[in-house]
């Protein structure tokens, strides 16, 4: 394998791993080949795109100091206990019994 292709490859791995990570952020990634070259177009969320939870909090309020977020609970007596004031929970997954995201406030 020539080093151009072998180049080129490893590029574009790391191109995909990084639209991988950064694929909750982007709303659109076209890439064209034609006769004048590639072209690509990535695209990400406006700031004006929010959710429906977030149009419900005003733009005042403070930051939530811990944001639990992604988690997958898969099975069984699965437990995220967060201690924390001001702590928002949003795209949790929990499939399987007796499975508990608790929040409370900061005991200290």
């Amino acid at each position: 394998m020539s080093d151009t292709v072998l180049i080129a490859l490893i590029v574009a791995v790391a191109v995909g791993v990084v639209l991988y990570i950064f694929r909750g952020q982007l709303s659109k990634f076209v890439l064209k080949f034609g006769k004048e070259g590639l072209e690509t177009e990535l695209t990400t969320h406006s700031p004006q795109d929010t959710s429906a939870s977030s149009q419900a909090v005003s733009s005042a309020a403070p930051r939530p100091s811990v944001i639990v977020r992604g988690n997958i609970q898969e099975g069984a007596d699965h437990v995220i206990d967060v201690r924390r004031d001001n702590v928002e929970v949003i795209e949790n997954l929990q499939e399987g019994d007796r499975q508990e995201i608790s929040i409370g406030p900061d005991e200290s």
